[in-house]
This record gives structure tokens, C-alpha cells and sequence, in this order.
């Protein structure tokens, strides 16, 4: 385990590459669901990417996590976390990166028995991350026909700007036990296209994980109170102690960090388990830090 203190920690300069941001929809999709109704989501994202002629960069794709949807039929503007890592989508295309980070609400929007009682609509859940699966496939086909130089709905041209089979994954908080999930299958149907991952602030992963064998590395916040038994560092040990691994990992304890300062949309009032002494408070590095160590650690991964 490699331990990190930042608080001291400076940002690297910023390069001259100029960067295209932009929020995009491609539309409504469908979810085939356990449940009795299936479900509806929104394909979109945000995408950054080098300004210009160049190319094709390698892709990041961005999952977040699972956090508070009030009202699945009318998701609020506060509840779209996708949008909270927008600073390292910007940060990552500054260094030569396509990045994505896409709406997985579905996959993370949980029903309860209590929620169906209530009126609630039925949608199940999934079990082994399908939803997860089925989202990023979509966006994925979408970019590959904008790389290809097809009509869009990205308001970017995208021809030969993007190596789709150059692929690192960043998924924060359950986003970050479902990337491995997602990669698996991917490589059991012959897609070989995810050469990296990062966990941040991970769940523990499902007693069926499968840890792809890629490069693989574990952020774990010293303050992490969603996340409160650091779930995420089992899952590093039983990744490092699987037979026949030939990839690397690394598994940084990342000091006077939280779980949720690394996305713009989160922040202490989401902790569930709040200390009576008010720890966070008195000793969490800010948001600041908390983004410069991981644009600085996403970039040199």
C-alpha cells in the first residue's frame, strides 16, 4: 500500500491544450428489467477532448456512484452526477485524453420493497451491474459512429479523434466495483479495449467479482464515511492474492481524505454515518486537494 499525505501537495502547470467541452443526448433508451415495468433512461454525458486536428487520443470513461435520486421519474438538475466530474473530464483532455462521463442513474437508482408499498414503481434492480453494461455499450456504439464519421449527436466532429480500443475506466464509489464488472464482460465477448482502471472511495466488491486482469488502481479516503469500513481495500487484497494475475495493481490510502470532494456534486451533508465529533470537519483535506491528487494520479496511471 502506498501511503499519501497531500495536504501540501501543489498542481502540476497546466499545458497550452486547448479542450472542447460539451453536454450531450442521444436520447432515451430502454432497460430490459427484473422488475415488472422495464425502465427508462437518458443517454447522455459529458464529453471534453483536445481542441483541433489530432488524434486519436485514448478514452477515460467516468462512472460515478450511487447517491440520493428522490424521484427516479423527475431527476433534478442536483441529482445529475454525472456532471460532478466535469473538472477531470476538462483536466484529463488538457493532457491529451477523451473523456467521458456518463449519466448511470439507472444503474445505481435503487428500488426497495418499501419504495414498490409506497406507490413506487417496480423496476427491480440489477444484479451482476446489466444496466451498467447496457449503458455504456450505448454510448460506446454512438462514439464509434461519430469516430467513423457519421452524423452525431455528440456537436463535436469526432472522425479518427478517439482510439476505442484504448480504454481506462474511473468509477467512484459503486461506480467503482461496477468497472470491473463492466470490463469482464466486455473481454468475454472479445472486446479487448479496457487497458486501465481506477476505484475511488470503492464498494466492496460482489462475492462473484471477477477482477479483470488489467492494470488496476485503488483509491481509499482515510475519512470515508459512506464507504465507513474501507471496503475497497479488500477488494485490492483479494485482487492481489487471485492466482495467475499478470497485471499490476496499486492501492493508495490517500490521508485526510472523504468519499465525496472528488465529485462537484457531492459533499459532507451526503455522509450517512456523520462522527459525533465532527472528524470530517476538523481534519478532510479540501476540494481542492482532493481533485488536484486525482487528476495528478489519473493522468500519470
Amino acid at each position: 500500500m502506498t501511503v499519501l499525505a497531500t495536504t501540501n501537495q501543489q498542481s502540476k502547470p497546466a499545458k497550452a491544450t486547448g479542450i472542447e467541452t460539451v453536454n450531450y443526448n442521444l436520447g432515451k433508451g430502454i432497460l430490459k428489467t427484473p422488475g415488472k415495468v422495464d425502465m427508462p433512461y437518458m443517454k447522455q454525458g459529458v464529453l471534453s477532448i483536445p481542441k483541433g486536428k489530432g488524434g486519436p487520443y485514448p478514452l477515460v470513461v467516468i462512472i460515478h456512484g450511487r447517491h440520493t435520486i428522490r424521484n427516479y421519474e423527475k431527476i433534478t438538475e442536483a441529482e445529475n452526477y454525472y456532471k460532478g466530474f466535469t473538472y477531470l473530464a476538462e483536466s484529463l483532455a488538457r493532457e491529451k485524453y477523451a473523456v467521458i462521463s456518463i449519466d448511470v442513474n439507472a444503474e445505481q437508482f435503487e428500488v426497495y420493497k418499501e419504495l414498490v408499498a409506497a406507490g413506487g414503481i417496480d423496476y427491480g434492480n440489477s444484479k451482476n451491474f446489466e444496466r451498467l453494461i447496457t449503458i455504456y455499450k450505448a454510448h460506446m456504439s454512438a462514439l464509434s459512429k461519430a469516430v467513423n464519421g457519421e452524423a452525431s449527436n455528440f456537436k463535436l466532429d469526432l472522425k479518427n479523434k478517439i482510439n476505442l480500443n484504448d480504454v481506462t475506466l474511473i468509477g467512484h464509489s459503486r461506480g467503482g466495483q461496477g468497472i470491473d464488472f463492466l470490463a469482464t464482460n466486455l473481454k468475454k465477448e472479445g472486446n479487448n479495449s479496457i487497458k486501465g482502471m481506477i476505484s475511488l472511495a470503492p464498494s466492496k466488491n460482489l462475492a462473484n467479482a471477477p477482477y479483470t486482469d488489467v492494470p488496476h488502481g485503488f483509491i481509499i479516503p482515510e475519512y470515508d464515511f459512506d464507504v465507513a469500513n474501507l471496503e475497497g481495500q479488500v477488494s485490492f487484497d483479494e485482487l492481489k492474492a487471485k492466482k495467475g494475475r499478470k497485471s499490476w495493481a496499486n492501492d493508495v490510502f490517500l490521508r485526510g481524505a472523504n468519499h465525496y470532494y472528488f465529485s462537484r456534486k457531492l459533499d459532507l451533508s451526503f455522509t450517512p454515518n456523520v462522527p459525533i465529533d465532527n472528524v470530517l470537519e476538523k481534519n478532510t483535506i479540501n476540494r481542492k486537494q482532493h481533485e488536484t491528487f486525482l487528476t495528478n494520479y489519473a493522468t500519470e496511471f
